[in-house]
């Protein structure tokens, strides 16, 4: 007998599921804001340069 009312309720909250979609409608933006423009991208990115710490730790391994 539970395993009927837990069918029962199951069935009927997975049916829920399916159809709220097509009932209730998502919230929508306010009207008096316009979208953001996209921000172009930097033309040159910024390169850090190599400092004499950042060379001691490198190893060219073709020259062993």
């Amino acid at each position: 007998m539970i395993f009927r009312w837990l069918f029962t309720f199951f069935a009927l909250w997975w049916l829920w599921q399916a159809i709220r979609p097509w009932f209730v409608t998502p919230p929508r933006p306010p009207a008096g804001t316009p979208p953001q423009p996209l921000k172009d991208p930097d033309p040159k990115p910024q390169v850090q340069p190599r400092t004499k710490a950042s060379d001691d730790d490198y190893i060219d391994f073709e020259e062993l």
